[in-house]
Formats: structure tokens, sequence, C-alpha cells
């Protein structure tokens, strides 16, 4: 079942279950191997819509919020039960998705979900990121439980980037390019690229936290220019591109490996990128351009 395995996580009420059914019908059509396992609530209104359906069900035991001081020890031990079944859960079926259905049965699955690392290796296809990563594989590997990723190799390199993680236990999709970034941002938790103007402003208007890798054949450091604001802020880290991808690797290993296995970090890298975005940066220009 790998790669054609998904958890639907949530439930409690027909307003989760059912539009959820619905996608696992649709997702039937479009991918017809695939199946689909339900993490719901122990509710009887979930084994109620489920039970008729050719779905796997695994009950959690998470309850709602207590309204009052008395059912908190309850409440607390069912979230730490819910929280080992929904480790090994993610454990064992190595899901290719995650889809979260909303109420408080969904939090324990999509909270403990893979995250996903995006390398972008640029519109021009930066051997040298592609390579690096490469030479991460079997660190990455041993995050595989954590960390999946997305890889946009940049055109040319898609064959040369898929035999390299051939085989491997990491959950990794590659694309040469993505026609839907804010797709691929909103996914990621953190970004790996090089720092481009446009790369740098569209990581602080979603405030992914990022490791740059700056051009290394530009005589004024143009990239490492464009990366300081954010490095500045802590929203981002820079390396240099040494050109070779054993020392790439090893550079990484220092400075992207311990942001993934730091959830904290990550997210005060997040908050620091907060209000550095330029909104409505193209309407001015049009603006100043009109008035000239």
């Amino acid at each position: 079942m790998p790669g054609t395995l998904y958890i639907f996580a949530g439930g409690g009420t027909g307003g989760h279950l059912l539009p959820a059914l619905a996608v696992a019908e649709r997702l039937a059509t479009v991918q017809p191997a695939a199946r689909v396992v339900f993490a719901c609530s122990s509710r009887p209104i979930d084994r109620r819509i489920l039970s008729p359906t050719a779905h796997a069900v695994v009950p959690q035991p998470i309850r709602p919020l207590p309204r009052g001081l008395r059912g908190w020890g309850g409440f607390l031990a069912s979230v730490a039960a819910s929280w080992r079944l929904a480790r090994r859960l993610l454990r064992d079926l190595r899901p290719r998705a995650v889809l979260g259905l909303g109420g408080f049965a969904a939090v324990p699955v999509t909270c403990l979900a893979a995250r996903t690392l995006l390398v972008m290796a640029g519109s021009q296809g930066a051997e040298n990121i592609n390579r690096a990563v490469a030479a991460l594989r079997a660190d990455l590997e041993a995050l595989s439980a954590d960390w999946q990723v997305l890889h946009l190799t940049g055109p040319g390199k898609l064959a040369e980037v898929q035999a390299e993680w051939c085989g491997s236990t990491v959950h990794h999709v590659a694309m040469e390019f993505c026609e839907r970034m804010e797709l691929a941002y909103a996914a990621a938790d953190v970004a790996l690229c090089r720092a481009g103007a446009c790369t740098v402003g569209e990581l602080a208007v979603t405030g992914v936290p990022a490791v740059f890798m700056p051009y290394p054949y530009h005589r004024d450091r143009q990239q490492w220019l464009n990366a300081e604001e954010l490095v500045s802020a802590g929203a981002a880290l820079a390396v240099e591109d040494k050109t070779d991808p054993a020392a790439n690797a090893s550079s990484l290993r220092s400075a992207l490996l311990p942001l993934l296995s730091d959830r904290r970090r990550l997210e005060a890298m997040r908050q620091a990128s907060a209000g550095r975005e330029r909104a409505g940066a193209a309407e001015a220009i049009a603006r100043w351009l009109a008035r000239g």
C-alpha cells in the first residue's frame, strides 16, 4: 500500500465526516488503488456514518475540551492515549498524505503528520543544491517518519534527482517546475533554496523559514544582500555554496538538520517574517510608472 494509503483524521459530527466521504469517493476515481483510513472520534455518530462503508476505521479515545475542571484529568489522559495511537498509525501505515477533517479528533494525527522540506533549485536548476540534498539522503532517511521532501529540481534535472532518491524511505516528490508556487509554500515547513530577489520576497510574504544557499558566482554577492534582511531578522539562515556536494552537505548538517528537529525554532523563524512583506508593490510600481 505505500504511496496509495491516506489517513483522513477527524470526525465527531456528520459535518466533518460526510464531506470527507465525498472526497474519498472522488479519490477512488482519480487513483483507483487508493485506500483511506479514517482516524475518527469514538462518538456513536462516527460509527453510524462510517460502518456501512468499505473504509478502515480507527476510533481515537480523544475527547473534546471539558467545560469544567472536573473533566480535565480524563481529557488529558485521552489526549496522551490518542497521541500514542497517532504515532503508531503514522509509523506503521506511512500514509501518502493526511487530510484533516476538522474537529477535536483531527488534532493528534494532523499535528504529528510529516512536515515538508521544500527544496528549490531555482528556474535554472542549481545542481549544487540538488547534489547537496542527495548527499544528505541518509540523514533525511533518519527523519523520514517526521519529514517529507518536495523537490523542485529545475529544468533538465528531474531524471537525475529521481534516480538519486530511488528506493529511499523518504517520501520524496520531485518536479521540474511548480506552476502553483502558492501551494508549494502553503505545504512547506522550511525551504532550502537560492536567495534570488523573487524567492526572498515570496518567503517573506508566506512566512516560510528558509536556509539560503546564495548563488556563489556573482562578484558582488548580490544574493547575500538579498538574504540579509530575513537572516538579520532571524527568519532565515544562510550558508556558503562551496560548489562541492560533500562540503555543502556538511554545512547543511550544521544549519538545516537542527531545524528539522526544533519546532519551536521554526515557529520563531516564521514569526520573525511577520510584517516584512511589501504588500501592493506591483501596484505601487505601476502607479509610479504612470506618473512618469
